[in-house]
């Protein structure tokens, strides 16, 4: 009886692996986002120089300021608790919607928002400056383009946000039409307050 639930135990250890691996890949991959410190004053000892991330969610809205709304959403679970768990959200809000199929949306402060959630690590980010390209609008996905330059915090349980860094985020994602879970990923972003010199414009490349 001891070894049938033992082996009862492994299989059902086993298919709740299964289901979380088919959580994970159940979503398209949208396309990657990296992450490099613009540090130059010193280096980690160890851990990766560039992160990379790959969201599972890209949508995009028009809103009432004809603004061009998008919203990024990564998520990955882990079998060994929401410690090892991690969470990311991006949002832009871009001046305008392209004329044609393409347009380049120079950034100012706050137009790119972020948050990343891993256990009890958190750090938030607002854009300075940067470069959207969004190409493919008025078809089934857009096409989005972007490198970022951003004041990247991170949040202590005594201290509060706190440890300004200066960050760089390049990516390249799509993103489908969809109001509601666009406007319900803006609203986790909404609390993050830009910080860093602004830089604004608009370019047009239609």
């Amino acid at each position: 009886m001891c070894c049938f639930f033992i082996a009862f135990r492994r299989i059902v250890s086993w298919l709740a692996v299964c289901v979380i691996a088919a959580a994970n890949a159940s979503c398209a991959n949208r396309g990657s986002i990296s992450a490099v410190a613009l540090n130059t004053r010193q280096l980690p000892a160890t851990g990766p120089l560039i992160t990379t991330l790959h969201p599972r969610e890209g949508w995009y809205f028009v809103n009432e300021k004809n603004e061009l709304c998008i919203a990024i959403h990564g998520r990955h679970v882990s079998i060994l608790g929401k410690l090892f768990e991690s969470d990311f959200v991006v949002t832009m809000a871009l001046s305008g919607v392209p004329a044609d199929t393409s347009r380049d949306y120079q950034l100012g402060r706050g137009g790119v928002r972020m948050k990343f959630d891993q256990g009890l690590n958190h750090t938030r980010a607002a854009s300075q400056n940067g470069i959207v390209t969004v190409t493919d609008y008025g078809k089934r996905d857009l096409r989005i383009r972007f490198r970022v330059v951003a004041t990247l915090q991170s949040f202590n349980i005594l201290t509060g946000w706190g440890g300004n860094t200066t960050v760089l985020y390049v990516g390249e994602i799509r993103a489908s039409k969809n109001h509601e879970k666009c406007e319900r990923l803006f609203a986790r972003t909404e609390d993050v307050i830009p910080v860093g010199p602004a830089k604004s414009g608009t370019k047009k490349s239609d």
